[in-house]
């Protein structure tokens, strides 16, 4: 394995600053989903330079992309993100919160984690140019991990169908290999319509949208009791028919999240959701409209592909974080509410026991930075979040790595994390990534055995556990008109 991650190395290392340049630009260009035209292009761009075949608009998604070099097998996906989140704005390196006068902000680390695969793409392909092996790398541009599933709709389409095997990572505070931790997930937005009318002068004419929205609030207050255990379900209103008190409202609209373990669970929580809805309806008077947006399944990672993420992870250095990185990411954590400091320790313990959790919380303790290795023995300890790898990773074998790009106890999706993205630790982070990711691809071009591993793993697993998309067979993203290419 040595000699493959010093080959990805290398590939990095001669683009060091570039891939650098790359995701300061997507961090200064942030798009949310479905919107990533900046994004999309300026990859595609690199990709181009770099020999790589285009295909755009892979699975009717104007901003996604394919692009392949090589040819024969295995062919090796690398599961690219750049979309940013709404309302996350925020001023790098600032240690306060502070809008930087955009509404969207790289708040989870998809500047990075785009780039970072990337340069594990392009040092797969150097590898082959250098070697003469046959292999194919295809880094697939995705959409919309952020509220709208991109990869499920793509995998749908059928764009992953080429790929024997695929790898992606995500930035986190620690340096692991993941295992089976990340949730189901179903949204759907609820809208009532109703009559407005006069609330003084006429109230017996007027069907109240809103008391709809809040009845359905209060029928999801009983049906907690009676989820399963490990459901959760999270809501918001997106309109509350306006601001006047002597007006019934006539028009109104919530959206309900639900994760669970399991996609068959998510999704039978969402249809006893949709019942409140239409009742809620029914006892307003009001007409109740259901609509999809997104669903994505559990992670199910391939045991052989993350055994080479490990002991790539094991081979490559990185640097000891600079001054600038250290002195902000303490400034960072003294902003966190009191009790949110020391959850990264709490979180080691929980997911490794002693004596081997103790051991690693005390690592954890030394700074606001982690450069430790966690160790590949890690319980299955399920984390409250979501993402759309999890149905490519039921389909085809998936191996996932994190490396720590954040302080530790940071929580993504804070303008504390935008703060820290483009600063030199969260960089190295992502060519860490890079470097841990593209040896382990050179290696399984040079081993076929492992690719062969791989794929019978993830067979007998689908044969235990079928997988079944999530997502409606007459449902389609909701892409702004404005975002075709």
């Amino acid at each position: 394995m040595r000699n493959y991650t010093e080959a990805a190395e290398r590939s990095t290392e001669r683009r060091r600053k570039e891939y650098i340049s790359i995701a300061e630009k997507l961090f200064d260009n942030p798009e949310t989903r479905f919107r990533e035209r900046y994004a999309s292009v300026l990859l595609i761009k690199k990709l181009e330079e770099e020999g790589f075949r285009l295909e755009k608009g892979a699975g009717g998604l104007p901003t996604a992309f394919k692009a392949s070099f090589g040819s024969g097998k295995p062919v090796i996906g690398f599961l690219g993100e750049y979309d940013a989140l709404p309302g996350l704005s925020q001023e790098a390196g600032c240690d306060e919160k502070r809008s930087c006068g955009k509404a969207a902000g790289h708040a989870c680390g998809h500047h990075l984690l785009g780039t970072g695969l990337l340069g594990a793409a392009i040092a797969l392909k150097d590898y082959l140019m250098e070697s003469g092996l046959p292999g194919t790398a295809v880094y697939y541009g995705c959409p919309a991990e952020e509220g709208g599933s991109g990869k499920v709709w793509m995998l749908r389409e059928g764009v992953f169908d080429e790929a024997d095997m695929l790898f992606t990572w995500h930035p986190d505070c620690i340096n692991r290999v993941s295992p089976n931790d990340i949730l189901a997930t179903v949204t759907k937005e609820y809208y009532f319509h109703g009559i407005p009318s006069h609330a003084g002068a006429a109230p017996e004419a007027g069907r109240s949208a809103l008391e709809a929205a809040e009845l359905m609030a209060v029928g999801m207050g009983f049906l907690r009791e009676h989820l399963p255990s490990a459901a959760r379900v999270h809501y918001a209103y997106l309109d509350a028919g306006g601001s006047a008190t002597n007006i019934v409202q006539g028009e109104a609209a919530a959206a309900y999240q639900i994760r669970s373990p399991r996609a068959s669970e998510a999704l039978a929580v969402s249809e006893r959701i949709d019942d409140l809805a239409r009742g809620a309806a029914i006892m307003t008077g009001t007409r109740e409209e259901i609509r999809f947006q997104r669903a994505s399944s559990q992670l199910r990672v391939n045991e052989t592909l993350n055994d080479l993420l490990f002991e790539a992870l094991s081979l490559v250095k990185r640097p000891d974080p600079d001054r600038e990185s250290l002195a902000l990411a303490e400034r960072l954590r003294e902003s966190l509410p009191e009790n949110a400091r020391g959850e990264t320790e709490k979180k080691a313990r929980e997911a490794y026991g002693s004596p081997e959790g103790t051991e690693l919380a005390g690592k954890y303790g030394q700074g606001p930075l982690i450069t430790a290795l966690c160790p590949r023995s890690v319980k299955k300890v399920l984390y409250s979040v979501s993402t759309d790898v999890g149905d490519v990773s039921m389909y085809r074998p998936v191996g996932y790595l994190n490396t720590a790009c954040f302080p530790k106890d940071v929580p993504l999706h804070s303008w504390q994390a935008a703060s820290f993205g483009k600063s030199s630790f969260a960089m190295e982070g992502m060519l860490t990534a890079a470097k841990v990711i593209g040896g382990a691809s050179i290696c399984l071009v040079s081993d076929p055995s492992l690719a062969l591993k791989a794929a019978t793993e993830c067979k007998a697993r689908e044969e235990e556990e079928p997988y079944v998309c999530p997502i409606p067979g007459d449902a389609y993203p909701v892409i702004p008109e404005d975002e075709s290419f």
